[in-house]
């Protein structure tokens, strides 16, 4: 391995760890705006409950942790029943019920702490990777070709959740302050 590789490796390797830390921190923030006692009232994403939305978004970021243990060749260990990601069998609508299914019944607290050590999880993940597979795009069949593995886990874990549940869940809260008031 090249000297430029390993030092470019370990800037970003240092920054994904950074924006997970910040990650975590933002994470921690929405929980103490949300509140304990909203968490499992209906409405954060649709018919679905925060706690639910924990769940969906703790399933996805420990896909990711799974497919990055696996390696740019290996099969991850399946978070959810592998068909269902064949659009033809399932799809982003059946994963995603199949998260909800799996998760409703678990306790608030339970959820809860398991979201947050999904970040644990996640920077372990990133501290194992080869400084190789870090900062080499397309070595990921499962990752885009043009991309390394710092900008796939920015837009897809952190600006996801940003971009299609942040906005919902801000609306939800100012939905549920004004019927409060």
């Amino acid at each position: 391995m090249s000297t430029n590789v390993s030092t470019c490796a370990n800037d970003l390797r240092e920054a994904l760890l950074r924006d997970i830390a910040d990650e975590r921190v933002w994470w921690h923030g929405l929980l103490e705006e949300v509140g304990t006692e909203r968490m499992e009232h209906p409405g954060a994403m649709g018919a679905w409950t925060f706690k639910d939305l924990i769940a969906h978004i703790t399933a996805y970021r420990d896909r990711f942790v799974a497919r990055l243990a696996a390696g740019p060749v290996g099969t991850p260990v399946a978070i959810w029943p592998p068909h269902l990601d064949d659009p033809a069998t399932g799809g982003l609508d059946a994963v995603n019920a199949w998260i909800h299914t799996q998760h409703e019944h678990r306790p608030l607290a339970e959820v809860m702490a398991d979201a947050d050590a999904s970040f644990d999880r996640l920077a372990d993940a990133f501290r194992q990777i080869s400084d190789e597979d870090l900062t080499i795009p397309g070595r990921f069949v499962w990752a885009p070709a043009d991309r390394s593995l710092g900008d796939v886990i920015r837009g897809h874990l952190f600006d996801h959740v940003h971009v299609a549940h942040e906005p919902d869940v801000r609306a939800w809260m100012g939905l549920a302050a004004n019927q409060r008031a």
